[in-house]
């Protein structure tokens, strides 16, 4: 008997099939699929060097202590280690110039690392279950659900930078282009939106590594569908994003991908 998800993607699979033809074709996957090439994408992070040096550090020291502050539901040995990857990722792909407004993380999980790790005058993050961070960590926390929310409690055009980072594969593809569109409304104008999830080759091996809580059980079983580049550009540009906007790319050898566009 074929899996509900299954069905999900392979419905998700013809929603991109009509809407973008011209990416199905007999040669290899390109490692992006629109705008610039993961090669060519703004390193904004790596150039700041003098910034960065602590930063990074800072994602280094905080994985080898995930074992004791949780960053997802359930358990996973390499989870803190994944997450900081997922970290580093997405903050490479942050212009300098936003640092100095509002970043808000969708999914921030249990305790929020990504948004501990990163440097921006303000810092919001929501999730369904928040642990609250340490009095210093100086983040807001919002306790909201954008699968059955329509909306967030955040006034339009209020951040500059929103993430959803492993988001994106617990949300079914009914609900995506809605959560996108939520995100584009909070975005300020020249506001960036990051994604990054799980490449669909990947759920055979993310079950094994949650059989050997390598990875938490309780994350991979609420994995709804894991999403192509090609599907996400779709989906966003069904949001109201531009197409010619929307830069993607894979990262950790193709078992992750990253999008990112501009409002």
């Amino acid at each position: 008997m074929r899996s509900r998800g299954a069905d999900l993607a392979q419905e998700d699979a013809l929603h991109v099939w009509v809407g973008y033809p011209e990416l199905f074709s007999r040669q290899r996957e390109p490692k992006v699929l629109l705008g610039k090439t993961a090669a060519n994408a703004p390193r904004t992070v790596g150039k700041a060097a003098l910034r960065t040096a602590w930063l990074r550090f800072g994602f280094i020291s905080s994985a080898c202590t995930m074992a004791k502050n949780r960053v997802t539901r359930g358990f996973g040995l390499l989870e803190g280690f994944l997450a900081s990857k997922r970290a580093r990722m997405a903050d490479d792909l942050i212009p300098e110039n936003l640092r100095n407004g509002r970043i808000l993380d969708i999914g921030c999980g249990v305790s929020p690392f990504f948004l501990t790790n990163t440097q921006f005058r303000e810092k919001y993050g929501t999730d369904t279950t928040i642990e609250a961070p340490e009095p210093e960590a100086d983040i807001i926390l919002k306790k909201c659900d954008l699968r059955t929310d329509e909306r967030l409690p955040f006034p339009e055009e209020f951040f500059d930078v929103v993430t959803m980072l492993a988001v994106t594969e617990h949300i079914e593809p009914v609900r995506l282009v809605d959560v996108f569109r939520e995100a584009r409304r909070l975005l300020k104008p020249n506001g960036r939106f990051i994604i990054t999830t799980p490449c669909p080759w990947t759920d055979g091996l993310l079950r094994f590594m949650a059989a050997l809580r390598l990875v938490s059980p309780e994350e991979i079983r609420d994995h709804k569908v894991t999403y192509h580049l090609r599907s996400l550009a779709l989906y966003l540009e069904q949001a109201g994003f531009e197409r010619e906007k929307v830069n993607m790319g894979y990262f950790e050898m193709r078992l992750n991908s990253w999008a990112y566009v501009d409002k």
